[in-house]
Order: structure tokens, then sequence, then C-alpha cells
């Protein structure tokens, strides 16, 4: 059995993508719920303010998601020869202008 690796993908509005990486464990990785990995969250960028937050949804805009540069990403735990097929799933949510519909409605 393979060693897990920890992979990211920057996606945006990382919701509709974290749904679609729980899918892909599921049919990829034959994994049941109690063992999904798939989890939404922000990377790099600056450090946040001085509360820590580094989301941008507060009405005092204390941290202010676009000066601090993080990226909304879905991060899991694969196996490394699985990193192929989940990229060609990441791909796969962008139309061929390299939008993502589900941001569309």
């Amino acid at each position: 059995e393979e060693d897990l690796i920890d992979v990211y993908f920057g996606c945006g509005c990382f919701w509709h993508v974290q749904h679609e990486f729980v899918q892909a464990e599921r049919s990829l990785l034959s994994r049941p719920d109690a063992s999904l990995t798939s989890r939404a969250g922000y990377a790099g960028g600056k450090a946040g303010s001085l509360n820590g937050k580094v989301c941008y949804h507060n009405a005092a805009n204390v941290s202010d998601y676009g000066k601090l540069g993080h990226a909304e990403v879905v991060s899991l735990r694969i196996p490394p020869s699985k990193f192929e097929e989940f990229a060609l799933e990441y791909c796969k949510l962008f139309d061929e202008k390299g939008f993502r519909p589900d941001q569309f409605g």
C-alpha cells in the first residue's frame, strides 16, 4: 500500500469543488464516508490580522481576503499513483474557456 500525499487544488469558490472531490474519493478510491479526506480551506497569502482570521466574510472588513491574498483550496490525501486521475477530475470542472459553470448558477 502506498503512503498518502497531501494535495491541494486551488479553485476560487471551494464548496462545489469539495463536493466533486468527495465524489472522486468515493469512485476512484472506493472510500467510505468515514474515510473521506476532502476539506475546504484557505492557503498561502499573508498572515491574518490581529484576530487571526483569513476569511473575508465579516461586517467590519477586519480581514480583507483581497489584501491578504489567500486562495480558496480543496485539500485531500491520496496515493501518488492516483494524482493524475484526481487532476483530470479537477480539469473536468472547467469549460473550454476556463470557466467553472457551477459558479454561474
